[in-house]
């Protein structure tokens, strides 16, 4: 009789691949968070100016809003 059929019950076995495989692909999702979170934060490191800006930043050079 197959593990699926009869009481429902998993063998341990199973399970231990299911976590191993559930654990590898967890691995990939958070090195691929990590790559677009670090793209992100060198985009911007990138974008940042030493100018004041105003609202939605453009720069307002004593021009009343």
């Amino acid at each position: 009789m197959p593990w699926s059929e009869g009481r429902g019950e998993i063998p341990h076995w199973v399970k231990i691949q299911m976590w191993e495989r559930a654990c590898s692909r967890m691995r990939c999702v958070s090195q691929h968070m990590y790559q677009l979170i670090h793209r992100i934060r060198e985009q911007a490191r990138s974008h940042t100016s030493p100018l004041p800006q105003g609202i939605c930043g453009v720069l307002t050079l004593g021009v009343r809003v």
